[in-house]
């Protein structure tokens, strides 16, 4: 639904198979960004789950906002761990549990 929302402000130089292409960003930066904050030259490396914020929403919101966000969130799953509150595991949540219990972000989980 967001992604729906975005693509029609996103400048595009046309259309592939897959979609709507964005230019190269060295043509363009989006509303709020600078180019050298949108040139792709930093290599990231991520793990499933992790995510990058981009240039302009760290400006929008503000980098002590998202930490404290960060912050709450490592407190919340210390005290979830702690409470017995939450499964903790590398192979991600038991089988037979229902999809309806696994814990979204932001929430806590009973």
């Amino acid at each position: 639904m967001l992604m729906k929302m975005i693509l029609p402000m996103m400048p595009t130089t046309g259309e592939d198979e897959h979609g709507p292409v964005a230019p190269p960003h060295k043509e363009v930066a989006p509303y709020g960004s600078l180019p050298k904050e949108v040139a792709d030259d930093v290599p990231a490396t991520l793990s499933e789950g992790e995510y990058v914020v981009p240039a302009d929403v760290v400006r929008y919101w503000g980098v002590k906002h998202l930490e404290e966000m960060h912050s709450a969130a490592k407190y919340g799953l210390m005290a979830m761990k702690r409470d017995n509150r939450m499964h903790m595991s590398t192979d991600g949540p038991p089988e037979d549990m229902p999809t309806s219990e696994v814990a979204e972000p932001g929430t806590d989980m009973l």
